[in-house]
């Protein structure tokens, strides 16, 4: 793992400091061995899908799974027509019209082998191959800013003394 420990969700509300070493997308928290065993046991959890700590690193973002407009509303629906997530609530008030409203299962169901993805992949990959060099430069010119500054006070002390 990375720099970054993450620490037991369930210890942490609990005044403990005890590492995490797997992690749950659907209660998006982080779990100790203990704790782990209690939550794979708990009826509610048995459909959640538990990964290793150390994937979490790799994850960039994190995408919550609640409505924004109904907090306490788990988003379960896809409309195509609007080409957004949301709730039953949502559903029955904002999309009762559209046609194609379908369970995100089913809309995320191959995602990873459509052209699409592919090309989200080879962009991101062309972006960071891209912020690396701007990095690159940029620490080259502070370099380069860095070497005129002292050739610009040595002429300056050079001038300072022949005048």
């Amino acid at each position: 793992m990375a720099s970054n420990i993450l620490i037991c969700g369930t210890c942490y509300r609990r005044s403990k400091t005890i590492e995490a070493v797997k992690y749950c997308t659907d209660c998006e928290d982080g779990f100790c061995s203990e704790c782990l065993d209690f939550h794979e046991n708990m009826k509610v959890a048995t459909s959640h899908h538990v990964i290793d700590i150390k994937v979490v690193d790799e994850i960039t973002f994190n995408i919550s799974k609640f409505c924004k407009v109904h907090s306490d509303m788990v988003l379960e629906y896809f409309c195509s027509d609007h080409d957004a997530l949301c709730c039953r609530s949502c559903m029955a008030n904002d999309h009762r019209s559209c046609d194609k409203i379908i369970p995100i299962e089913v809309a995320a169901k191959d995602v990873k082998s459509s052209i699409m993805y592919e090309e989200v992949i080879t962009d991101v990959c062309t972006l960071g191959t891209a912020v690396s060099e701007l990095g690159d430069k940029k620490k080259k010119s502070v370099s380069t800013l860095g070497d005129s500054k002292v050739n610009y006070q040595q002429e300056v002390q050079y001038l300072q003394k022949s005048l």
